[in-house]
């Protein structure tokens, strides 16, 4: 928990209570060795922020899908938010191409080399942007706090 002026936030847990994590309310014992193993990795120096920053990102997404548990989308999340690559655009992020529709008044959701065109202006803060997006969509579909898609 992170307290700002009185304000109490919590935050996601550290590598050692990650490590010792048995159970966790609403994840299958699967993705909770998932995060043991990812608590591990931390601990580990195998998730250092500043060694992601300073591969080239193929290289640094390539590494992170070593990691039990971590495929693409998480891969990317993991870069661009956990490891503060402020200029990436996440390719593997369903929701981002529909909130880019929603926001752009588009009929459907646009492909990939559309959205990174339409992304283009948005450098050298794309990652930024994309989160923005996507909490702009939850806040219409409130889809990820239901854990149903609405659109």
């Amino acid at each position: 928990m992170v307290d700002i002026h009185g304000d109490h936030r919590y935050a996601f847990p550290g590598p050692s209570a990650l490590t010792s994590l048995d159970a966790f309310p609403g994840l299958t014992d699967r993705k909770v060795d998932y995060l043991r193993h990812l608590g591990h990795a931390a601990r580990d120096g195998k998730l250092d922020p500043f060694d992601l920053r300073s591969r080239p990102m193929g290289e640094a997404l390539d590494h992170l899908k070593t990691l039990r548990g971590i495929g693409d989308f998480s891969a990317e999340l993991i870069l661009l938010r956990g490891a503060c690559i402020p200029d990436g655009l996440p390719r593997h992020e369903s929701r981002l191409a529909r909130a880019v529709a929603d926001v752009y008044g588009l009929d459907e959701p646009p492909d990939q080399a559309r959205l990174e065109r339409i992304a283009a202006p948005w450098r050298p803060y794309r990652t930024w942007v994309s989160v923005l997006l996507r909490t702009h969509l939850e806040s219409r579909t409130n889809e990820i706090a239901t854990g149903r898609r609405t659109g």
